[in-house]
């Protein structure tokens, strides 16, 4: 029942390599002088103005995944995997087995019967929080990380690692939850914030992977 979040990991399953490369999260503007800077943070408007820096063909954001939007982007991704799916429905029916036995049997439901039959129907959000847990709080995953679009794919540069996705090996981008995912494989994406990300960016980034030949599903 793994799932990927990126967020600045090797692309091996971290449980969310939704490490996002985990997986926290704010944007820089497209360089196409558009972008109205007021109403954002000192930080943001930095980070606004090195992107309006970069090249045309370049998009750099800073991100980082925050707790709640780590558990989210797991869950979302666990109930993309065909594995994860199977799972979460072979103990939902544990849980429906051990209550229609009890009843069946006639005997009043006890605590410990409650308790199970809970468990197995909440397995996959405990799953999707303990692994958003464990990334959360491993030293590697707060370190600041920044994601750059380019020619050549995704690039993900950290304190102590660096890596990049080629763009064929994205073989899809998605709006599902809050998010703009870039999967590169079953239940494993790059998630960015869709708070995070302006209409600019978002159509900016929707069109690079368009015109890399990366399947595109985005909600209007």
């Amino acid at each position: 029942m793994e799932s990927g979040i990126n967020d600045g990991f090797p692309p091996t399953v971290e449980g969310t390599a939704l490490h996002g490369a985990g997986t926290s999260a704010h944007c820089d503007a497209p360089p196409d002088g558009t972008t109205t800077l007021a109403g954002y943070s000192d930080a943001t408007r930095q980070d606004a103005r090195d992107a309006m820096d970069a090249p045309p063909n370049e998009i750099r954001l800073a991100l980082n995944l925050t707790l709640g939007e780590r558990i989210r982007a797991n869950l979302l991704l666990m109930l993309r995997h065909w594995p994860s799916v199977i799972g979460t429905l072979v103990f939902i029916a544990m849980g429906v087995t051990v209550i229609v036995l009890y009843l069946a049997s006639g005997k009043p439901l006890r605590p410990m019967t409650v308790a199970i039959a809970l468990f197995a129907f909440c397995f996959t959000p405990i799953m999707a929080v303990l692994n958003a847990l464990t990334v959360h709080f491993n030293k590697r995953a707060r370190e600041p990380f920044t994601y750059t679009f380019n020619t050549e794919g995704i690039h993900v540069d950290a304190v102590t690692q660096a890596y990049t996705h080629r763009w064929a090996a994205i073989s899809r981008v998605k709006t599902l939850g809050g998010f703009l995912m870039f999967f590169f494989a079953p239940g494993a994406a790059h998630c960015l914030s869709l708070k995070r990300l302006d209409a600019a960016q978002r159509s900016a980034l929707v069109l690079m992977a368009r015109e890399h030949g990366v399947a595109v599903d985005v909600a209007p």
